[in-house]
């Protein structure tokens, strides 16, 4: 058996993180913007005497204990052999939600093929994403797609979008935000909880697109999560539409006069020109 399924990447404007014992009521409060470009996932399940995951990313094969932990919750102990082929269209630790998608796209796919519900699949998803700490709430924001504004932590949610279809400019700088090292400092996590919660309510008082780069924007400098190097390139980019910060990674995504910002961008970075995903076929 075979199926493919594409899942967005999702880039965090801002969030406001919620733990609890329960991985399903952790996740985080925010808004961010889910792109055209994402993973691709591909699952083959063959009958086998023992139970046996391959993970492949873009054709290499690697261990993913975030994707065998989906894989094994969905199987149990059911012996299978199960191959899960992930092609990005974006690099990872770059703030584009790209482990978030990975595991959807794994859980969704074998959810698919076993005939199991997709919102089984995307809680199994969450959970992994909550225990491994790649992320707070891209699995929900992936499978919601849009502009979304998640008005309520954890699975299933309060998730609802902002409409509108625009051209986004990404700039991937050299270098990498590690996530997990982000959520376990306390004197950021205070700040990013603080920020997180007047962005959100602010955004939710006011769902405009422009209100939501406006708050990324602030979100960003006040929580200091923003370095010199992106504050300079941001600040000048206001000139030509408007522009933040991708939470959390080293990227800028910008939306406004497309050729502008791209000849901008392109002084400092890769830069990559994709659209809002609003679509839904899971």
């Amino acid at each position: 058996m075979k199926t493919s399924v594409f899942i967005p990447a999702h880039i965090s404007g801002f969030f406001e993180p919620f733990i609890d014992e329960d991985p399903l009521k952790s996740g985080s409060r925010g808004a961010g913007i889910n792109l055209s470009l994402g993973v691709k996932t591909t699952v083959y399940i063959e009958d086998s005497s023992q139970q046996i995951i391959e993970t492949y990313i873009d054709n290499s094969k690697v261990k993913s204990s975030l994707i065998e932990y989906c894989v094994r919750k969905l199987i149990d102990s059911k012996n299978m052999h199960i191959v899960v082929e992930n092609n990005l269209d974006l690099p990872m630790a770059h703030g584009f939600g790209i482990s978030a998608a990975s595991a959807l796209g794994a859980s969704l796919a074998i959810a698919r093929l076993l005939d199991i519900n997709p919102m089984v699949a995307l809680s199994i998803a969450h959970e992994s994403e909550i225990i491994h700490q790649t992320g707070l709430g891209d699995v929900n924001a992936c499978y919601h797609g849009g502009i979304e504004i998640r008005e309520k932590p954890g699975i299933p949610g309060i998730v609802r979008n902002i409409p509108g279809r625009y051209k986004i400019v990404l700039c991937i700088l050299p270098g990498e935000l590690e996530t997990s090292e982000i959520l376990n400092d306390e004197e950021k996590m205070n700040l990013i909880k603080r920020y997180g919660k007047r962005c959100t309510d602010e955004l939710i008082r006011n769902p405009a697109v422009e209100n939501f780069f406006k708050l990324s924007w602030l979100f960003a400098r006040e929580t200091k999560l923003v370095t010199e190097e992106i504050k300079g390139i941001v600040e000048e980019a206001w000139n030509y539409g408007m522009a933040s910060m991708c939470m959390l990674g080293k990227s800028i995504f910008a939306i406004g006069d497309t050729i502008k910002l791209e000849e901008l961008f392109g002084e400092y970075g890769r830069t990559i020109i994709c659209d809002v995903y609003d679509k839904k076929k899971f």
